[in-house]
């Protein structure tokens, strides 16, 4: 393995450590969601899917420049750290972020910019 390829491996364990604090996070919101307590029930419902979708398009596509960058051992290796070190990460925010709008949206936003990266890193090699 050279290392051409740290970069697009770190930026694919990145891609996943978000995505994986981000399921956690929506994972505490859906009961508050159904209650309404979160806010205006339909905003947060709007909130909570429309974020889903998006994360869940973006770990699509980082998996895909994944594969055309880098070998599938080390998707394997940096895939599962980040799954193994997100509960850990998500131990350092404070409860009121966390159960807010706000980790809603920042892992969501931070997954969507890191698999845009990765995207981009993925068809400057193909190119």
């Amino acid at each position: 393995m050279s290392l051409d390829i740290a970069g697009p491996v770190v930026a694919f364990g990145v891609v996943v450590l978000l995505f994986g604090t981000y399921v956690m996070v929506a994972s505490g919101h859906f009961p508050r969601a159904a209650r309404g307590t979160v806010g205006g029930q339909a905003v947060s419902s709007v909130l909570l899917w429309g974020a889903n979708l998006a994360t869940l398009v973006a770990l699509l596509v980082g998996i895909a420049g994944a594969w055309l960058l880098i070998p599938w051992y080390a998707g394997v290796i940096a895939g599962g750290f980040a799954m193994l070190a997100a509960p850990i990460v998500l131990q350092g925010f404070p409860d009121v972020f966390v159960d807010g709008r706000g980790a809603l949206l920042t892992f969501a936003g931070g997954t969507i910019v890191a698999a845009m990266l990765l995207a981009w890193l993925a068809v400057g090699h193909v190119q």
